[in-house]
């Protein structure tokens, strides 16, 4: 664990950061996105229950090699600086992906993976951890029961992450790798009252930074819709949780809870009821790659090919984002409300409501002390 070290400025403003991006954004001039996420794959070697892009897409789709490889110097050159291989699946199924990696630290973009950590094995790590800036582990859990019963795979998985981190650990301190390590964690009804256990655990073998929080069941979920669960825990029995885990923290070590989840509304995405026009700003500055070859606005459209922006098999990325198509889409984006749950789970609502706020000013903005 080395939070200090490794993950120090994480719960920043980052938004704020992107002075040149907020500016051109203002004064509605073309600018390239700071960041993308590059879903390689719909393949996963897992079943996770709670999975909100399980049928939004085929285990037929999967990056063609030379794209996911060119596509890094494609982004480099627009002026992207950051790329997050995340997506509907996991990214390591995809055998071109360490290539991938490689060429995006060439082209000195800087690159952020997360993954469930179980085919992280030590001749990948030997390979790629020196390309990374942050390792996100998805989901973890100590109890390899508990942990096949989230994750729908075999309990072996849960031995082989944790085995797997603490080689990578043991890399990042005898190589001296600047790589931060984080880890989200899921309550419910069997690990609840492990909260503390499981953190402790994590915790001890090195991992800098938790999220704990509570998994969003939507239409999309392998197990269906479900109510979220700290609807069964009295507000005792969560504050009790949340003492007993924060009281790992330490200099080196942080945990963030989110739970309940309705408790952090700027982490849930909004529904026809709460639509506000105009309010996904966000996707300006963060776009999606997926393994069907299309640009996407956000998770709200993955898959659905009439919302792409376009195909970087047939035009380049920097042709995609000046295009007008992307504008017309942005456009009915921002005008059109959702049908049902699918921006429920947003990774852009809080980059929204930063702008937003941005948009607003207060009359007081120019007293600075």
């Amino acid at each position: 664990m080395s939070y200090s070290i490794h993950m120090k400025g994480y719960n920043d403003i980052r938004t704020l950061y992107q002075i040149d991006s907020i500016y051109a954004w203002k004064h509605q001039m073309y600018f390239p996105p700071v960041m993308v996420e590059i879903n390689p794959t719909h393949k996963c070697n897992h079943k996770c229950r709670y999975c909100y892009t399980n049928s939004r897409g085929s285990n037929k789709d999967i990056l063609r090699d030379d794209i996911l490889i060119s596509s890094m110097a494609q982004f480099a050159d627009a002026g992207v600086k950051a790329i997050l291989f995340q997506g509907t699946g996991e990214p390591l199924v995809h055998q071109a992906l360490p290539k991938a990696i490689e060429e995006g630290a060439k082209h000195q973009l800087t690159i952020g993976l997360t993954t469930n950590g179980v085919l992280l094995r030590n001749s990948l790590q030997e390979r790629i951890l020196d390309k990374l800036f942050y390792i996100r582990f998805s989901v973890i859990e100590n109890d390899p029961r508990r942990y096949a019963y989230l994750h729908g795979c075999s309990e072996n998985d849960c031995r082989d992450l944790i085995n797997n981190i603490n080689n990578i650990v043991s890399l990042r301190h005898n190589h001296n790798l600047e790589l931060g390590l984080f880890a989200s964690i899921y309550l419910y009804k069997d690990n609840f009252h492990q909260a503390h256990n499981i953190v402790k655990f994590f915790k001890e073998i090195g991992i800098d930074y938790i999220l704990v929080q509570e998994a969003t069941y939507t239409e999309f979920s392998p197990s269906g819709k479900e109510e979220f669960t700290s609807a069964g825990y009295s507000d005792d029995e969560i504050e009790e949780m949340k003492q007993k885990v924060f009281a790992l923290c330490d200099e080196d070590f942080h945990v963030k809870i989110r739970f309940p989840s309705v408790d952090d509304s700027k982490c849930i995405g909004m529904t026809k009821d709460s639509w506000q026009n105009d309010f996904c700003q966000g996707t300006k500055f963060y776009t999606l790659l997926s393994a069907d070859g299309s640009i996407y606005p956000c998770w709200r459209f993955w898959g659905r090919n009439e919302y792409s922006y376009g195909s970087l098999y047939e035009n380049n990325f920097a042709e995609i984002w000046k295009s007008e198509r992307r504008k017309k889409i942005d456009t009915y984006l921002n005008n059109t409300p959702p049908l049902g749950d699918e921006c429920i789970v947003c990774n852009v609502v809080k980059i929204n409501n930063i702008l937003e706020q941005y948009k607003n000013a207060s009359k007081w903005k120019e007293f600075l002390t």
